[in-house]
């Protein structure tokens, strides 16, 4: 019975853990891609670029 009560909390906690992980990887990728235009675009980026 207790389960029951608790179920609802541990279901949206296991959403949002998920969600951040998600978050997380698409941060990664986007970092990764970021830098890799960079380098395709110019061999010697100014700061603008780099932002």
């Amino acid at each position: 019975m207790v389960f029951f009560m608790f179920y609802p909390r541990l279901m949206i906690s296991q959403i949002m853990w998920k969600l951040e992980k998600v978050a997380k990887e698409l941060e990664s990728l986007s970092d990764n891609s970021k830098k890799f235009i960079t380098k395709e675009i110019s061999k010697s980026p100014d700061k603008r670029l780099k932002d």
